[in-house]
């Protein structure tokens, strides 16, 4: 649909080389997640949930959100010191966090019990984070390059080795497999993805310390106008989990996070490919002073129709697909899936095309929603804490909805008037 959409060009055949190689990289775990769900219990998972709650938020912004900024410097030599000095930032944002859980690990537990279900978590987390950062860094130089093909392979080889490492770790007693299983992948894409980059034209050596720290501070807009707007939308993204998690049991814990994962399949295999594609796309489109509002419409209802789609599917038979997929301790889940999949419909469509706003350099404009959102989780995750769990996660949705459609029409509006401005150039 997307490519009859949007007819044969450049920006079709990446997103689809990034869809296929999702697609095939999401295979193993897609194929063994009906089997560890038999294996691992709903407290195992929602452990899990937890301590990918953790990650996902400090690692989104681990390098201080320099990455954004790697597809916009005008030769490869900038843009290779501008990757050695984020690699750099992640290191220092990881060894600050380590140092933190060993200094208040007991103030910590004290307010978070549950962080200590995880083996060797004040260890594993600060390097999850790194790893993670890292990840991103590299990803966004292939994106540079229009190396779609080997981003692609990244995430084969980090899924693949997950995938397996969750399977080989599931009866291994006293340890943490889904944990160590996704750490295993991370760590296997970074390598790959390091690899990968040099083979992109990354320029280790010849790249002086003088230019790093000159690139850290020619844009150092990312880091004091996106870092904390980024880190509170991301948050504001896990807020929910987390507190369910303080508020309920790990079992219960453990179906959402369950739920959560499965409904964000789509994000992984074809909205997070169009957002990575966009971003080199618009900046491009952007320099050439050519025409982005048109493509932008074309790809929300391209993305539209198939949120539609999968509405309609988990209505109807959501509950029916978990139990018999993923067994019958994952009614629960399959439940819960019926409320949750309109949050990750919206996500769906609107999440890719926010990567506009660091294409056109937009970013303050996305950090006024970002910390506007976050706030307006954290005051109603307060008000409605208390309900039951079907409930609360109701009430979070439909506000949810609310703020994604807002979102929408600002980007739209930024697309529209960056056109008109081009015209009037």
């Amino acid at each position: 649909m997307i490519k009859r959409l949007l007819n044969k060009s450049d920006f079709v055949k990446n997103v689809t080389t990034l869809i296929t190689g999702t697609i095939i990289a999401q295979l193993i775990p897609l194929l063994l997640r009906p089997v560890l769900s038999r294996i691992y219990s709903e407290e195992e998972f929602g452990t899990f949930t937890i301590y990918l709650s953790i990650i996902g938020v400090l690692g989104s912004v681990g390098n201080l959100k320099y990455e954004g900024a790697i597809v916009l410097p005008n030769s490869d030599k900038k843009a290779s010191a501008l990757v050695i000095g984020s690699l750099f930032v992640s290191l220092i944002f990881s060894v600050f966090w380590l140092l933190t859980f060993y200094i208040f690990e007991n103030s910590i537990t004290e307010v978070y019990p549950n962080i200590t279900k995880i083996k060797f978590w004040g260890l594993i987390i600060p390097l999850s984070i790194f790893i993670i950062s890292s990840n991103r860094v590299l990803n966004y130089w292939l994106i540079r390059q229009k190396a779609f093909r080997a981003a692609s392979i990244n995430k084969l080889a980090r899924r693949s080795s997950e995938g397996t490492a969750h399977f080989s770790l599931a009866y291994t007693p006293k340890l943490q497999g889904l944990i160590i299983g996704s750490f295993i992948g991370e760590f296997i894409n970074l390598v790959v993805s390091y690899r990968q980059s040099l083979k992109a034209k990354l320029s280790i050596r010849n790249v002086s310390k003088i230019e790093i720290k000159s690139q850290l501070l020619k844009y150092k807009e990312f880091p004091l106008f996106a870092f904390i707007p980024s880190l509170l939308d991301t948050l504001s993204l896990f807020l929910p989990i987390l507190v369910i998690s303080m508020m309920f049991d790990l079992k219960t814990t453990g179906q959402v996070g369950f739920s959560q994962q499965m409904l964000s399949i789509p994000l992984a295999l074809i909205s997070v490919s169009i957002g990575q594609v966009l971003v080199q796309k618009v900046a491009e489109s952007n320099r050439a002073k050519k025409n982005i509002t048109s493509l932008i419409l074309k790809i929300s209802l391209a993305l539209t129709s198939i949120s539609i789609l999968g509405i309609l599917i988990m209505e109807l038979f959501g509950v029916q697909l978990f139990m018999f997929v993923f067994g019958d301790n994952w009614e629960f889940a399959g439940e819960i899936s019926k409320i949750l999949v309109f949050t990750y419909a919206v996500k769906f469509i609107v999440s890719p095309l926010t990567s506009i706003f660091t294409s056109l350099n937009k970013i303050k404009i996305s950090s006024v929603w970002q910390v506007g959102y976050f706030f307006t989780i954290l005051i109603s995750l307060y008000f409605i804490k208390d309900l039951p769990i079907k409930e609360f996660l109701t009430s979070y949705v439909i506000i949810d909805l609310i703020a994604f459609s807002i979102y929408y029409f600002i980007l739209i509006g930024v697309c529209i008037n960056n056109d008109k401005k081009m015209t009037d150039d």
